[in-house]
């Protein structure tokens, strides 16, 4: 028989331990557990019945944290509810948490829904002026998934090439890469050799998010160097 709550349990742990990372992602993360927890709970209450709600919130307020209480889980199986039915959880790759709860404190879901599309063309919409001075907006491409897929997954476009044209550094599209959700490819004009990531990483011991500084990559980037450099760990 499937164990929700250990299932649900062991994802909000993994949550607490991710939350500890400063950056961007811990928020994806965060997103991404609300939804799987709430799927969890829609079928355990479809299983069980909707008390297991409560069940699993005394318990989970002891072993995991207070802020678990009914009312939180209520909440991640309302959201997981109403993202899924209407499909727009993959939205939820360049929101925030913050979003979520602000959307889910509305009444209905066509007010979600606008809500969503408003908070998405802020994220992928800019503002310039023209040559009379007016405000005028324009569509960032790099923050659209669809564009930003095409262009470094279709296309097979190198990265630092598409950050070039959009005129910004390799490490805001990297980012705007991993928020969209979109597989990470090594650029090809990357150039990090074995010799010289042997020498920061094993002798001058210097850690992945310092190497990744050096060559303006992410940290993840140069893990995935490591590994395929067949470099050991610090570990090991």
């Amino acid at each position: 028989m499937f164990n929700y709550y250990d299932e649900i349990k062991e994802k909000l742990l993994k949550n607490e331990i991710y939350a500890k990372v400063k950056d961007y992602s811990k928020e994806r993360n965060k997103v991404l557990t609300y939804y799987e927890v709430g799927k969890l709970l829609s079928e355990a209450g479809k299983e069980y019945g909707n008390d297991i709600i409560g069940q699993y919130a005394d318990k989970l307020a002891i072993e995991v944290g207070k802020k678990n209480n009914r009312r939180t889980l209520y909440n991640m199986r309302k959201f997981y509810e109403i993202f899924n039915s209407e499909k727009l959880y993959p939205l939820g790759s360049i929101l925030l948490s913050s979003h979520y709860r602000e959307f889910l404190s509305l009444k209905n879901i066509d007010e979600i829904k606008n809500e969503a599309n408003n908070v998405i063309s802020d994220l992928i919409v800019g503002s310039t002026r023209d040559e009379n001075g007016n405000l005028i907006y324009v569509e960032i491409p790099y923050r659209n998934r669809e564009w930003l897929y095409n262009e470094y997954i279709v296309k097979d476009r190198d990265a630092k090439d598409i950050a070039k044209e959009c005129g910004i550094n390799i490490r805001t599209l990297r980012e705007w890469i991993s928020m969209l959700d979109l597989p990470y490819k090594p650029s090809k004009s990357e150039g990090i050799t074995k010799e010289i990531l042997y020498d920061l990483y094993r002798v001058q011991r210097k850690t992945t998010l310092e190497i990744g500084q050096i060559f303006n990559m992410t940290d993840g980037a140069i893990g995935y160097w490591l590994k395929k450099y067949d470099i050991p760990s610090f570990t090991t």
